[in-house]
């Protein structure tokens, strides 16, 4: 399992996002402790009775609905240790929670707007101090998969989530982008155990991130001006 074999590391900081249609609803993570509340605030999760995670999840239980998995979430995070991001940057002045799912269902007298969180960015706790932002951007699912192109196209139901880390890294590579795409190298996961191969990959993985990372700072700007295109 991946509590048992926690591959968290003391200088680079892991990511993992995305959706994982579980509910926690607003239990903290327990391994925070009492000092550790000093720097980390305090997570605004989902308020709702039916969205929370259940108490007790028996070892031969079958039923995986959302608040089941959702306690299965929770025993990770714990044993990891790792936390949630997303609701910690919150205006506390603000009535909504962050949701970051909102759906519509139209019934004959109304329409009917359920909001949950479903979608998560979890860090390592021992790397929040390099954690600048976190956002739920409210809203923007009305934005994501519309095309004025197209106006019966569906939005996404997911709100946008975006996180702001400071670490360390190389400098921009400032040299022109060779012209064209080099022959894409395939490797596989075995070969990666021996250090030569694993060497040769890092340092093309590096190599390409350099390329693209002044696209990838531009994805937030392009996606608030509604210039952003979306590919497959």
């Amino acid at each position: 399992m991946y509590s048992d074999h926690n591959f968290e590391s003391p200088t680079e900081v892991h990511l993992t996002v995305g959706d994982f249609n579980r509910h926690i609803g607003n239990e903290q993570e327990g391994h925070i402790t009492p000092e550790e509340t000093r720097y980390i605030p305090r997570r605004q999760g989902d308020p709702y009775p039916n969205h929370q995670q259940v108490t007790n999840l028996r070892d031969d239980t079958t039923n995986m609905r959302a608040k089941a998995r959702g306690r299965l979430l929770l025993w990770l995070l714990n044993s990891t240790p790792q936390i949630v991001a997303n609701g910690r940057f919150e205006n506390t002045q603000n009535p909504n929670f962050p949701a970051s799912l909102t759906r519509t269902r139209i019934t004959d007298s109304s329409n009917l707007i359920s909001r949950t969180i479903v979608d998560y960015m979890i860090i390592g706790k021992n790397h929040w101090g390099e954690v600048r932002s976190c956002t739920v951007h409210r809203g923007s699912h009305l934005e994501i998969g519309y095309s004025p192109s197209n106006p019966t196209s569906e939005p996404c139901d997911h709100e946008l989530l975006t996180i702001s880390i400071e670490t360390p890294g190389s400098p921009l590579n400032t040299s022109a982008h060779p012209a064209g795409h080099p022959d894409r190298l395939r490797y596989h996961t075995d070969k990666l155990n021996e250090k030569p191969i694993l060497d040769q990959f890092q340092q093309n993985l590096e190599s390409a991130s350099i390329h693209t990372f002044s696209n990838m700072q531009q994805t937030l700007p392009q996606f608030t001006a509604g210039t952003s295109t979306r590919r497959a």
